[in-house]
């Protein structure tokens, strides 16, 4: 979440709407109707006026109140982290327009971006992240070989069921059926060339 709302960050100082908006929906997720074109158009507009205001200017609780409008009409789910820590920045971004109303929080932000990057390279080469790096490629090598032996099962007893949710709205026309087609006979020379596989080292 950190490097979500770092990169949505660069994006407002880039005063890119585009970037901004896929930011966003990489913070949550599109539903099955959503129109990330016209939320990216509604970002488009919104972003140049935070780029450029100051605290004065800003009002963090409208913005953001404007922001989740538009990502709710436009069929982006919202992180619940938001919320949280919307509430967070709402209360040091009041207090801070009483006292410097003159500063900008992009301004702010492309000034300490460089510790920000930094701290988080350290963060991610640490020991500790190392260790956990290991023990997920073990935890996850472990369990590979069973899943195999699942999947091979099932081939050969000619009982495997595969369940697919294609993100996006239905399509009745040709080409929609076509390009689903298409992905169903490469799922099936990829599973017949694995069993091939996997029989040849038997």
């Amino acid at each position: 979440m950190s490097t979500s709302i770092l990169l949505l960050l660069l994006n407002l100082a880039m005063n890119d709407g585009a970037g901004t908006a896929r930011a966003w929906v990489d913070m949550g997720s599109a539903t099955s109707w959503a129109n990330t074109a016209a939320f990216a158009g509604d970002m488009a507009s919104l972003v140049p006026q935070i780029a450029t205001a100051s605290l004065e200017e800003l009002n963090f609780g409208v913005t953001l109140t404007a922001v989740l409008q538009h990502s709710t009409r436009r069929g982006i789910r919202t992180s619940p982290m938001v919320s949280i820590l919307g509430k967070s920045f709402a209360n040091i971004e009041g207090s801070i327009r009483h006292l410097c109303p003159e500063l900008s929080l992009i301004d702010v932000f492309s000034q300490e971006l460089v510790g920000i990057v930094t701290d988080l390279v350290k963060e991610s080469l640490s020991p500790q992240q190392a260790v956990r790096t290991a023990l997920e490629v073990i935890t996850a090598g472990a369990s590979a070989p069973q899943q195999l032996r699942g999947i091979t099962k099932d081939l050969s007893n000619q009982d495997l069921t595969m369940r697919m949710n294609l993100n996006g709205s239905r399509s009745s026309t040709r080409s929609s059926g076509l390009r689903k087609g298409a992905a169903e006979v490469s799922l099936a020379l990829a599973t017949t060339m694995l069993w091939n596989h996997y029989a040849k080292d038997r």
